[in-house]
């Protein structure tokens, strides 16, 4: 157990109907064990305790978009587990996504959560959540985006596994494509790029190819605004760097 000083930055609520509230906190989520209460003026300092592993939660019964630990940003730790597939009919078990995966996907969905806030006619899954395709396709993106009236996947997010990568970059692809998927964005941690993808008469059509300092936008999302080094960015996890939880 540590304790951490947070600024929480209230952009803006998103209810659900039970606890616990969720808050995404540096890279990733970190689990709040103790609090005062309430936690809701924006720019306000507040120390916390929090444990390394799980999901986020405090007393509170509504949920965060996110807010900013201080001072530097804190390390996501928890652990991740194997998951399924079933692509064209084929069972496929997937590695187990690694620290900076789990970390760019953090920031993503935060940053997604936040801009979809207020988009009635779209929902957030939380990350890889099993999205039916077809009678015997089940897919679990890393981040999905779901038209709210049908439950139809409109944007598809990929964060590409050095090890596990084909099944997402060639298999899953191509499966997008045939069902017309509107948006798929392909993330790469082996080259800090990301590819966006249009459906199109023709198939998934290259948008671009995006790094640096360079935003990846969405005109469905037109709060939405990343840059591609945001995205990738990770702090110094060695002890005795800024960044580290001690």
């Amino acid at each position: 157990m540590r304790e951490v000083v947070f600024m929480p930055r209230i952009i803006p609520w998103v209810k659900q109907s039970a606890p616990p509230l969720f808050w995404f906190c540096g890279t990733g989520p970190w689990q709040v064990t103790k609090a005062p209460s309430p936690l809701r003026s924006a720019g306000a300092l507040h120390k916390i305790s929090v444990r390394s592993q799980g999901l986020l939660h405090s007393r509170a019964g509504a949920r965060f978009s996110h807010c900013l630990p201080l001072p530097g940003s804190l390390i996501y730790s928890g652990v991740s587990r194997p998951y399924q597939e079933i692509l064209n009919g084929v069972p496929l078990v997937r590695m187990a996504p690694g620290v900076r995966h789990e970390a760019i996907c953090a920031r993503l969905y935060r940053a997604v959560l936040v801009s979809a806030a207020t988009l009635k006619s779209t929902r957030v899954l939380e990350p890889r959540s099993e999205v039916r395709l077809s009678k015997d396709t089940v897919v679990r993106p890393d981040l999905a985006l779901v038209a709210a009236a049908t439950g139809k996947l409109w944007l598809a997010a990929e964060i590409i596994h050095s090890g596990d990568h084909a099944p997402d970059t060639v298999v899953k692809k191509q499966i997008y494509e045939d069902v017309k998927v509107p948006r798929l964005w392909m993330i790469d941690p082996r080259y800090d790029n990301v590819e966006l993808y249009h459906a199109s008469p023709y198939g998934l059509t290259l948008q671009g190819i995006l790094a640096g300092s360079e935003l990846v936008t969405e005109k469905l999302l037109p709060e939405f605004r990343l840059t591609v080094k945001e995205l990738f960015e990770m702090p110094d996890a060695r002890p005795g760097k800024e960044g580290f939880g001690q």
